[in-house]
C-alpha cells in the first residue's frame, strides 16, 4: 500500500477495481479525512485522461448531502487521482 499521495497520507484500501484503486487518507494542509481515486489507466491513455476530467468537472458542479464532495483532481508520480 502507498504511504502518501501529494499531500495525502494514505491511511487503508477502501476498493480495487479493474480501473483503479480507492484510498482512505489524510489531507495534511486542511486536516480532514478524504477518499483518493487512483485510475490506472489515465496516466497513458489520452481518452482516460479525457474521461477523468469530464468525471471531476461533473462532480464539482454537484452539491447534494448524499454524493461526495470533489476537492482536487491532481497527479502525482505521473497518475491521476481525485480527493473526495
Amino acid at each position: 500500500m502507498r504511504e502518501a499521495i501529494a499531500h495525502y497520507t494514505v491511511t487503508g484500501t477502501l476498493g480495487e477495481g479493474g480501473m483503479g484503486v480507492v484510498y482512505a487518507a489524510r489531507d495534511q494542509r486542511l486536516g480532514r479525512s478524504v477518499a483518493i481515486k487512483m485510475i490506472r489507466a489515465a496516466s497513458h491513455d489520452p481518452a482516460a485522461r479525457d474521461r477523468l476530467n469530464r468525471e471531476a468537472r461533473a462532480a464539482a458542479s454537484i452539491n447534494h448531502p448524499s454524493i461526495c464532495q470533489l476537492y482536487e483532481i491532481g497527479e502525482h508520480e505521473g497518475e491521476l487521482f481525485l480527493a473526495m
